[in-house]
């Protein structure tokens, strides 16, 4: 199988570093981006080629047996991660002095700072990113009617990992307080985004881009829930929180193994979102047809 690194969105960028990559144990990292007149896919194929990284999920396995590294590589635009676990690897010596620890150092990534704190990964806004927005979403507070400053509220681009939407709770108090010291109505709290989509991080799904209606859906978007294979345990599938048991029964009545992650993603408040490993040798083609014919 083809190794994909190329992620089509920003998005499913940072669902793959925090779900994937970090939470198994590529820690150590560092960041660059392609130089302007340079081909990203040019530069993709010659570090992809200079640390093996497109080793299987097997010889991965092995690898950490024996006490060596194993390495993931994803790009978005221009923006470049290559990620590594512990172990021996000549990127330790070759990268030398820029490897960074993402428990120690957050990725910087469109806002974001994505890192691996308390044995989970964590997303959330940037800091000073987000002292700007809370500054200006606070300006418009005694400026604009509810609609407005809702419809602004709501348009902010961050994905609402349980981080992010803690960050926007928080601005969403202050703006509260701020309208009601003005006598203003106060802003709802629905308008904060509380449930993120799940995406496909690279390219168009695996199989035809078409909808059952008796598939198994996600319930935030209403979109058929789609086995990823970019993993290193094997196929996987990741299932909003009210989902969990419906995807646990329906595996369970078809005889599948599977094991489920519950903390993939660090949940400072509310539930979170699971991961259902399906193992290495997985059949993937199969798996997405009993998704796509549930009665």
């Amino acid at each position: 199988m083809q190794y994909r690194c190329e992620a089509t969105s920003v998005e499913g960028f940072v669902q793959q570093v925090a779900v994937q990559y970090l939470r198994h144990g590529y820690w150590f990292y560092v960041a660059g981006s392609v130089p302007n007149g340079k081909d990203p896919r040019t530069v993709d194929r010659k570090l992809i080629a200079k640390y093996g990284i497109t080793a299987s999920s097997k010889e991965r396995t092995r690898r950490k047996h024996e006490g060596l590294a194993n390495m993931h590589y994803i790009r978005h635009d221009r923006f470049f991660l290559i990620m590594a676990t512990h172990g021996r690897h000549r990127f330790f010596e070759d990268e030398a002095g820029q490897i960074r620890d993402a428990r120690r150092q957050p990725i910087m990534f469109a806002g974001y700072a994505i890192s691996h704190r308390n044995g989970h990964s964590c997303v959330r806004i940037e800091q000073r990113e987000y002292q700007q927005l809370k500054a200006w979403l606070r300006q418009l507070a005694p400026q604009r009617s509810v609609a407005a400053l809702a419809g602004a509220f709501t348009a902010v681009r961050y994905v609402p990992y349980a981080p992010v939407r803690q960050q926007l709770l928080a601005t969403w108090r202050a703006i509260t307080r701020s309208r009601k010291l003005a006598g203003y109505e106060p802003l709802p709290i629905d308008c904060v985004p509380w449930r993120r989509k799940i995406v496909k991080p690279f390219g168009k799904p695996y199989s035809a881009n078409y909808a059952k209606e008796s598939a198994m859906k996600d319930s935030l978007t209403g979109e058929r829930i789609l086995v990823n294979n970019d993993g290193d345990a094997g196929p996987y599938i990741i299932v909003q929180s009210e989902r969990i048991g419906d995807v646990r029964n329906f595996l369970d009545q078809n005889r599948h193994a599977y094991n489920i992650d519950q903390d993939a993603v660090t949940s400072d408040a509310g539930s979170s979102d699971a991961v259902f490993n399906f193992g290495v040798g997985a059949d993937i083609d199969e798996i997405q047809r009993l998704l796509d014919d549930v009665e």
